[in-house]
């Protein structure tokens, strides 16, 4: 996951539901987050640092951003997708 000014990438995920999910922050170009809200997701990003969770068990799209001051309306989002 690379979290640069204002872009978030890959900008999809897809995954399976229930699957474990290890995202590690191989580029973190100033303070970002990365916030999933129907998963209570708030991380607070630094280089080379993963983020471990377990996807929903029900299928959907579950957006992904950066709340951090207008990041989100600037670009920095982006959606995990369980099928």
């Amino acid at each position: 996951m690379e979290l640069d000014n204002f872009s978030i990438a890959p900008s999809s995920i897809t995954v399976a539901p229930g699957d474990k999910v290890s995202l590690t922050f191989t580029k973190v170009t100033g303070f970002h987050t990365f916030v999933i809200d129907a998963l209570g997701i708030n991380f607070s990003a630094s280089q080379d640092e993963k983020l471990n969770f377990s996807a929903p068990s029900q299928p959907g799209r579950y957006p992904y951003y950066c709340d951090i001051g207008s990041h989100r309306s600037f670009g920095m989002e982006g959606v995990l997708i369980v099928e």
